[in-house]
């Protein structure tokens, strides 16, 4: 799936990208700029000015390109002085055109008032903008206007300033979230990778440390135990059949596995390694809940394979228990290294076993028992 592709109930894949959002602005701020000169041009025949048409449209467009820069999401990256010259100049032109085109140039104030909130903090750009508003009311009535045509500028201006500030901070929210959504998308791809690893060292190591095990054990017994040699090489056929499962399963999805069967293959391989083997359970497998089964699985599988490849163990002991809403399961084996010492997880395959026990809310630890065996245990919410 692409990054741009719609996800199913995903309430933000039908927002609009980052070049609409700010297209959408700029027609927003052109047409309402757009209204002022017309308005002015408008008036231009009754008052007789040929000039000013022009001038106001010049001026607008002076207006435009102050106002982007407050709209822009560099200006906060300008220095105070930047950001203060702009605002100066941008009430020079707000205020200084009323006296040559009257009251008509006033909707410029809402304008100026939408660049007070974007650049100022929020307390003094909201009080700036209702005094925009009461002066942009006082310039009709000193223009001799009605008390309804004050009454309309005042609440105009204030209504535009609120509109332009509202659609920009709605533009950098749209492309906030665009950029979060994007790197959503690449931590995702980045955990995939990272499961996919996981699952080729946890359910492969184990099938094909078997199958070498079990290939040696054949050949020895080629000559002087044909008939257990023949069982030996059906079973590496049979575990390689497994392996290759393993590997469809990891190329398609996460793949369920069972405890039970993972029990049963365990008593085999350290049959097969010449280890005697115990294997209690204290509950039916069957009524753990799905995840935590196979990751419990899969820590059964790691953990019996490194007894195997790792140690000199001549006897190791499974156990699968319930204390108090947690499950644990035990591995421990009378091989460990005499130089041994307990504490975090280490290596690679048990640093995967750590991750995955902890997605499901469970922990892994490793000690050394009185009687000197090593001891490996997993324990999760059942």
């Amino acid at each position: 799936m692409a990054d741009d592709d719609p996800v199913p109930g995903d309430v933000t894949a039908a927002l609009p990208g980052p070049r609409l959002a700010r297209g959408m602005l700029f027609a927003v701020l052109g047409s309402f700029l757009l209204i002022v000169p017309l308005n002015v041009a408008e008036s231009a025949p009754r008052t007789g000015g040929a000039v000013a048409p022009v001038l106001s449209g010049l001026a607008s467009l002076v207006v435009f390109a102050l106002l982007l820069v407050h709209c822009s999401p560099r200006a906060r990256r300008l220095s105070v002085r930047a950001r203060t010259a702009a605002l100066v100049a941008q009430a020079v032109l707000t205020y200084a055109p009323l006296v040559c085109f009257g009251a008509r140039w006033g909707g410029m104030g809402g304008f100026l008032a939408a660049s007070l909130l974007l650049a100022l903090p929020p307390r003094l750009g909201w009080s700036l903008l209702a005094a925009v508003s009461v002066s942009v009311a006082a310039s009709s009535a000193l223009a001799g206007q009605s008390l309804l045509v004050i009454a309309y500028m005042g609440q105009s201006t204030a209504l535009v300033g609120v509109v332009v500030y509202g659609v920009t901070r709605l533009g950098e929210a749209v492309t906030a979230l665009s950029a979060s959504r994007a790197e959503a998308a690449r931590l995702a791809v980045s955990e995939e990778r990272l499961r996919f690893a996981r699952d080729l060292h946890d359910l492969l190591s184990s099938s094909l440390s078997a199958i070498t095990l079990k290939a040696e054990l054949a050949h020895r017994l080629t000559r002087s135990h044909a008939d257990r040699a023949e069982a030996e090489a059906q079973a590496v056929a049979e575990l390689s059949r497994r392996a290759l499962a393993d590997v469809r399963e990891v190329a398609a999805t996460y793949r369920d596995l069972s405890l039970a069967d993972e029990c049963e293959a365990a008593r085999s391989i350290l049959a097969a390694a010449g280890i005697e083997s115990g294997v209690a359970l204290g509950l039916d497998p069957a009524t753990i809940g799905r995840r935590v089964q196979t990751t419990l699985a899969i820590v059964l599988r790691e953990g019996v394979t490194n007894v195997v490849r790792h140690s000199r163990a001549r006897r190791c002991d499974i156990a699968l228990t319930m204390d108090g809403d947690r499950v644990r399961l035990q591995i421990a084996n009378d091989g460990a290294a005499a130089d041994l010492v307990p504490g975090p997880v280490d290596g690679s395959g048990l640093l995967n076993l750590g991750h995955r026990l902890a997605s499901v809310g469970g922990v892994l630890r490793t000690e050394i028992a009185a009687d000197g065996r090593f001891v490996l245990t997993a324990a999760a919410p059942s």
